[in-house]
């Protein structure tokens, strides 16, 4: 591992730690650069804000992972919910970010991606638009944002077969 990238994980183990004990607007980057001993320059060397620490752990710890795999659209969504649920209590609190840099955002751009394969699965023999995408990215993270804040929420495999189910109905009525 270079040492940018010992550096940036560094700095995600601290910020990680910090969500844990408080919420995402009440952690500064003093806190984080305090907690793993290094000084703010070194965070600004590698993250513009705290909000880009946040989509690049997501981004490192789960997608750059999972995107280049050839893997099913459904194995993929229960590995991404299976990911979420064992660290809900930090993605809780990224979901609660109100702010445009948010963790929403990030999610729903990196679903984006995996739905223009998955869509085609589904509706072979229609054209598939930006619009059709971006509708279903937003009712995912929607779905998993309001699944995942529940304090007794179901298993990921539960709630991605009622995904799934929900998806297989609505392409059957589509295509016939």
């Amino acid at each position: 591992m270079s040492n940018s990238n010992i550096t940036k994980q560094a700095l995600a183990n601290a910020f990680k730690e910090l969500m844990l004990e408080k919420s995402f607007t009440r952690i500064t980057i003093n806190d984080i650069c305090s907690k793993c001993n290094l000084n703010r320059k070194s965070f600004y060397y590698h993250f513009k804000d705290k909000y880009e620490l946040l989509n690049w752990i997501f981004y490192v710890d789960f997608f750059s992972i999972h995107i280049e795999k050839e893997i099913d659209s459904e194995v993929f969504f229960l590995e991404l919910c299976t990911y979420l649920y064992n660290n809900r209590c930090f993605y809780r609190k990224a979901f609660a970010i109100e702010d445009y840099n948010n963790f929403k955002n990030c999610l729903q751009k990196n679903i984006c991606i995996l739905i223009k394969k998955g869509l085609r699965k589904y509706f072979s023999n229609e054209e598939i638009t930006e619009f059709d995408v971006t509708f279903m990215a937003d009712g995912f993270v929607c779905s998993i944002e309001r699944w995942l804040i529940e304090v007794e929420c179901e298993s990921p495999k539960q709630f991605v077969n009622k995904i799934c189910s929900f998806i297989k109905r609505l392409s059957k009525k589509i295509n016939n």
